[in-house]
């Protein structure tokens, strides 16, 4: 009987954080919020709460997922999703504009995240530039999220 406590709490978890999630759709629906980034802010708020209720943070020790899951199962398949409905034309269509503000938004993006962290902590330029480097990539699930979400031109 002990074996099925902690299935039940896990099942239980995960039920509840699925209907917070179709709450926030619901929510992203009627206010014409993105839903990624109120799902962040769900998020940072279950997080900030879970230090302050007891119950909350119980099902957080129970929901621990490893970051090799996310690293080489979950991350490649939506990459995978995302490149395969990718229309290819219009890519090329559009290949010089992309370019045109993916490397200059790239390269100012990683100096000023490694300025800030080379003046702010005590780290050696390079570092703090390796840093930004890696801080400044974007996440391509996210933009491609919002990309449909977005109202935008059929171009993009």
């Amino acid at each position: 009987m002990e074996a099925i406590q902690p299935i039940q709490e896990l099942v239980s978890a995960i039920f509840l954080l699925l209907l917070i999630a179709l709450g926030v759709y619901l929510i992203s629906r009627r206010s014409n919020l993105p839903y990624t980034v109120m799902l962040v802010v769900v998020g940072i708020g279950i997080n900030f709460a879970s230090s302050n209720v007891p119950a909350l943070e119980q099902m957080g020790n129970t929901l621990q997922i490893s970051p090799d899951l996310i690293l080489f199962v979950f991350l490649p398949t939506l990459i995978f999703e995302s490149s395969y409905n990718l229309d290819a034309s219009q890519l090329r269509r559009n290949s010089v504009q992309i370019l045109t503000l993916a490397i200059p938004g790239l390269l100012l993006s990683t100096a000023l995240i490694g300025l800030i962290i080379w003046k702010a902590l005590d780290i050696d330029l390079m570092a703090a530039l390796l840093l930004g480097a890696l801080l400044s990539a974007t996440d391509p699930i996210a933009v491609i999220s919002l990309f449909r979400q977005a109202d935008r031109p059929d171009r993009f």
